[in-house]
């Protein structure tokens, strides 16, 4: 070793270096190797898998920032996110290629690979003839000293350094994406901090342990003395952690939009009705209140609300705010309430003025419009959960229709291979559907009433549903789910893998069918598979023997209610 003194362990492989030399290819057996490639295939697929979601993600925002303007600002914001993840991804995927290049000393890394590249599966390490390689791994990504790894381009130290720069640059997006001057990009908190903790955990950190009275690094812990084939994991294990990150951006920017959480610092005037649409002959209810955007603003007092008012900002007068002949009656909780006859039919409007009496005393004014529409009776169609049909499971949906006795309505499906069958009540409908529908299709439920002893029909109507599949399921063991640290004892007492749903609305219960296994238990990669979710008797051996810093990966497929047999993304776990 150069430089400094040498430790116990440095002394150790320095006299030993003759003999390890001999029996390397004794102890890196193939079976070993063979386990490292089988996963770094499976984490191949999952990243090319987990970039093709978060593209059809970016592109659904796009699509819906063309007729919602409160989508367009948060496009550039998922670019960004693609774009530093990006850099980040190609670099790692570029060391991989060079690092398999110099290995080998072939011209170049395909030299090296004797059949196609897949874009799917990535390449494959397979055909490599030095796989079992310690030296040039790590001399090219650590150097000749463990303790202190060296820097400099394509080595550990400096993918070290992209990693900060991306988890950096993240952090000061979404950082900008919580400024109260940014109100149009801003996250909900619990999703702001459903983010920073996927960002937090991509970073690299030190170990908490010391090898032969020396603190070992994340370089030296992640790339010191493997073989090539255990590096090459290790690195696309780097770029699964990547994806993900990007993944879960990605998907809290493009839900942004659609959610009703959000932080200002401002005041607004707000109007909720039940309906905007009632029938001839019934009340048209709505509440007024003055929603508050800070925490110097949770419970504002409202002083009056004023209907029929009119605001003029520029010369700030109101007209109409005087006296009570305007008032709306307002409740303990500060809602004000508004109630109009429906005599008449079309489109009805109102608003008003809300009067807020600040800190300093003096008032604000916040005007408000509203309508409402008044019809004639008809049909309507409401989905118990959601506006989405899922394939595979009971979809319930609720037929309301203002004046027609349930009995008289004539209920149809179409799209999405959807059927009907009848529910707890002639109200209640159960959907089962099998296709999804593609981009621009929808599935409909058309609804019509039966001929009134008149002669007269009521106005039937449709109402248009997505069918899709159900969203993937995650594997688990001992309730740790990837990224988790697990215990000693939970890890020794596990017996069975699970795949759940999270916040999923739906009973879809998936069967796990088949799983691999590779643990890096005491520094020796330890591989087998079964079927079903029971763990066999040789992998809950290898999960007892896990001692602290050892790294568990499982592969699991399961099936769920539509029938469709899925590649989980995959299980990684640390023994602490």
């Amino acid at each position: 070793m150069a430089g400094g003194k040498e430790t116990p362990r440095q002394k150790m492989i320095g006299m030993m270096y003759l003999v390890l030399t001999a029996l390397l290819a004794m102890n890196v057996s193939k079976d070993i190797l063979n386990g490292f490639i089988i996963v770094n295939e499976s984490l191949e697929r999952t990243n090319y898998n987990l970039s093709q979601n978060t593209q059809r993600l970016e592109n659904a925002l796009e699509e819906s920032s063309k007729s919602n303007l409160a989508a367009q600002p948060f496009v550039p914001k998922a670019q960004e996110v693609i774009k530093i993840s990006k850099e980040t991804y190609e670099y790692i995927d570029k060391l991989k290629k060079e690092i398999v290049q110099i290995t080998e000393e072939k011209g170049s890394y395909k030299d090296s690979i004797s059949r196609d590249i897949d874009q799917k599966k990535g390449w494959s390490m397979w055909y490599l003839d030095k796989k079992d390689n310690y030296d040039i791994p790590t001399h090219h990504l650590i150097g000749d000293d463990e303790s202190n790894p060296m820097d400099g381009p394509s080595s550990a130290k400096e993918l070290r350094k992209k990693l900060m720069s991306m988890h950096d640059r993240l952090m000061s997006l979404f950082k900008e994406m919580q400024d109260p001057k940014n109100q149009a990009t801003n996250l909900a908190p619990q999703d702001y901090e459903s983010i920073i903790k996927k960002i937090e955990s991509m970073t690299p950190h030190d170990p908490d342990r010391l090898v032969d009275g020396v603190k070992e690094s994340w370089e030296t812990e992640n790339f010191y003395h493997l073989p090539l084939a255990a590096v090459i994991t290790n690195l696309s294990k780097i770029q699964a952690d990547v994806k993900n990150v990007e993944a879960e951006c990605i998907l809290q920017i493009s839900s942004a939009p659609g959610k009703l959480a959000f932080t200002a610092n401002k005041l607004a005037a707000k109007v909720i009705a039940p309906s905007k649409y009632v029938q001839s002959g019934d009340k048209y209810v709505a509440d007024v209140f003055l929603a508050a955007s800070s925490d110097d603003f949770k419970n504002p007092e409202i002083i009056s609300i004023f209907r029929n008012a009119k605001y003029d900002s520029v010369s700030k007068t109101c007209t109409g705010c005087e006296g009570n002949d305007n008032l709306l009656p307002i409740d303990a909780n500060g809602f004000g309430r508004f109630e109009a006859g429906t005599s008449g039919t079309g489109e009805q409007k109102w608003g008003g003025v809300i009067r807020y009496k600040n800190k300093k005393g003096s008032y604000e004014y916040y005007p408000f419009e509203e309508m409402y529409n008044v019809s004639p009776p008809s049909v309507s169609v409401q989905a118990d959960e959601m506006n989405v049909f899922y394939i595979g499971v009971d979809n319930p949906i609720t037929i309301n229709a203002a004046g027609i006795p349930p009995s008289d309505l004539i209920v149809s499906a179409k799209g999405g291979g959807i059927t009907l069958s009848p529910g707890k009540t002639k109200s209640n409908y159960i959907v089962k559907a099998t296709t999804p529908c593609g981009k621009g299709q929808e599935a409909e439920i058309i609804v019509n009433g039966k001929a009134r002893p008149d002669g007269t029909k009521p106005k039937g109507g449709a109402m248009k549903f997505r069918v899709k599949r159900i969203p993937q399921p995650y594997a688990s063991v001992s309730g740790k789910k990837s990224g988790d640290k697990i215990s000693k004892i939970d890890c020794a007492s596990a017996s069975f893998i699970n795949a759940k749903l999270d916040n999923f609305d739906f009973n879809a219960p998936f069967k796990v069918v088949s799983w691999e296994f590779l643990g890096v238990i005491g520094g020796s990669p330890k591989v087998c598979s079964g079927s079903g979710s029971m763990l066999s008797d040789e992998c809950k051996g290898y999960l007892k023997k896990a001692g602290p810093g050892s790294k568990l990966y499982f592969d699991v497929q399961a099936v769920g209610p539509d029938g469709v047999k899925q590649s989980l993304p995959t299980l990684s776990l640390k023994v602490q």
